[in-house]
C-alpha cells in the first residue's frame, strides 16, 4: 500500500484524540455557557447610566494614551519602508512610497 496503513494508523489516533477533546471540553463547555447566560452566577449587579458613561470616557482616554505609541511605531515603519522602496526601485519606488504613505 505504500504507507496507506500508516496513514490509516495516524488517521484513527487523530480520530479518537478528537473524540477525547471533545468529551472533556464539551463539560467545561456548558459551564461556560451557562456562566455567560447568568444562570449559576455567584454575583449580579448594574450600572447606572452616568456611572457607564464616565467609565467609557476614562477608557477612551486611557486607549487614545496607550495607541499613541504604536501609531507613530507603525507609522516610523510605513516611511521606513516606503523610502526602502522608494531607493532600492528607482523606476517606480515613489509610487509605492507615495501609495503606502497616502493610506497611513
Amino acid at each position: 500500500m505504500q504507507g496507506g496503513c500508516a496513514v490509516s494508523f495516524v488517521a484513527f489516533f487523530i480520530a479518537l484524540w478528537s473524540a477525547v477533546v471533545v468529551v472533556f471540553f464539551w463539560g467545561r463547555a456548558q459551564v461556560f455557557d451557562r456562566l455567560i447566560t447568568g444562570k449559576d452566577g455567584l454575583i449580579h449587579w448594574t450600572y447606572q447610566p452616568l456611572e457607564w458613561q464616565r467609565y467609557t470616557e476614562f477608557e477612551l482616554k486611557e486607549q487614545m494614551f496607550e495607541n499613541k505609541g504604536l501609531l507613530f511605531i507603525v507609522a516610523g515603519w510605513a516611511l521606513f519602508f516606503g523610502a526602502l522602496f522608494w531607493l532600492l526601485d528607482r523606476e517606480s519606488g515613489w509610487i509605492v512610497f507615495l501609495h503606502n504613505n497616502r493610506k497611513g
